[in-house]
């Protein structure tokens, strides 16, 4: 059988606890499966490209990313949407799955790929698996933590907008090497991120991603 798992991140370069279960589980598949994997890295390149090759019994499908462009990634984290749809990414993927049309897709994580892929995988009509890691499909800080650490009780429109507005204005940093206070940025940030995200993105968010969770199979 031909298996293509999909995750954000891959060993040896992401040795984080779902790359690492992917590897694991990947390899022994492999020793009675054709297995591949499809996991995006930054890269020390102009354009996304999609790179294939063989390791330890697998077929690796690395999509690389520019790492250079830092003034487009701030743009891009500006928009809600964009933590979780990605149409390039969608359309890369497309063409792997007609190129190697595996028999099942497994997705481990979408987290900084496409939550879209589970769609496309429907076009195909090929079954899908997804693992469910963590809490990334009803909360966009992925763990169900507020943004000072505590717990949250579940994703409301109003509530899951201001937690994740105060911890992005928390992560993007690009305005500090021109020497502007912390405290100055936190609060431009914030207000730049309110003015692009209002509360109905959010609502859009959870009713889009458990509808996903209807489309695949186990």
């Amino acid at each position: 059988m031909k298996i293509l798992q999909v995750v954000h991140g891959f060993p040896p370069k992401q040795r984080a606890g779902t790359e690492i279960y992917t590897y694991y589980l990947s390899k022994e598949l492999a020793k009675r499966h054709e297995v591949h994997v499809f996991y995006p890295t930054l890269e020390n390149v102009k354009e996304p490209i999609l790179v294939s090759f063989n390791r330890e019994d697998l077929v690796l499908h690395e999509l690389k990313f520019p790492n250079n462009n830092k003034i487009r990634r701030f743009l891009s984290r500006l928009f809600f949407e964009n933590t979780y749809i990605n149409k390039e990414i969608e359309n890369l993927f497309r063409i792997l799955v007609t190129n190697i049309r595996p028999d099942v897709i497994h997705f481990e994580h979408l987290i900084g790929l496409s939550a879209t892929l589970i769609e496309v995988v429907k076009e195909f009509n090929i079954p899908s698996v997804l693992t469910l890691h963590d809490y990334w499909f009803m909360c966009p800080n992925i763990q169900l933590l507020r943004h000072d650490y505590t717990v949250c009780n579940g994703p409301e429109p109003n509530k899951c907008r201001e937690c994740w507005i105060k911890k992005q204005s928390e992560t993007i940093s690009i305005l500090r090497r021109y020497g502007v206070s912390q405290s100055l940025i936190r609060r431009f940030l914030q207000f730049t991120l309110r003015a692009f995200n209002p509360p109905k993105k959010f609502k859009k968010r959870e009713n889009y991603m458990k509808s996903l969770l209807l489309k695949v199979d186990k």
